[in-house]
């Protein structure tokens, strides 16, 4: 087995199988070596997603690296909208009032790349969540208020029945 310091590459002979051996090292940005992921070929492979973006940030008072996974939407018109925490795609499409379901982030901080990704949660909560961060409550109620907006819209709700299309809504919850 022979190691080339100069790709941090590792080569076996042909008796042994290479994917098995084959690893290498992605560290962040920063350079401090403290955070690191090893993929083999076969990982990296399934691992082909070109909306799929990992990158590290600093949290709480020890100032922690934390590996982030998110998925980002195509920002051209007509393509299906992405769930950023975990890859799903809806089946409501980017440039239309679909769009206003979601919570929606623009990552420009150079993180994924010149490019900057959009990303698309079902709530600011979700986001809150994904990101460790705090929204201010007045961003809250304008998301939804125009969430409430894009759903009468599409849903075509009726004030005189309080229903969207065929179903009925109800107009207070019941706890027990």
């Amino acid at each position: 087995m022979s190691v080339n310091n100069e790709t941090n590459t590792t080569c076996s002979d042909t008796s042994t199988d290479i994917d098995e051996f084959y690893q290498t090292d992605f560290y962040s940005e920063d350079g401090d070596g403290d955070v690191s992921v090893k993929q083999t070929k076969k990982e990296r492979e399934v691992d082909v997603d070109p909306g799929k973006h990992v990158i590290y940030r600093r949290f709480g008072e020890s100032g922690k690296k934390r590996r982030i996974v998110v998925y980002s939407t195509s920002s051209t018109p007509g393509r299906l909208i992405r769930n950023a925490v975990n890859g799903f795609r809806y089946n409501y499409r980017v440039g239309y009032a679909d769009e206003d379901l979601f919570y929606s982030v623009i990552l420009a901080s150079g993180e994924v790349g010149q490019t900057p990704a959009i990303l698309f949660y079902d709530t600011p909560e979700q986001y809150e969540a994904h990101f460790h961060a705090k929204l201010p409550d007045e961003a809250k109620a304008i998301w939804l208020d125009k969430y409430n907006a894009a759903r009468r819209s599409i849903e075509g709700f009726d004030r005189k029945t309080n229903t969207y299309g065929s179903q009925k809504v109800a107009t207070s919850v019941e706890v027990r």
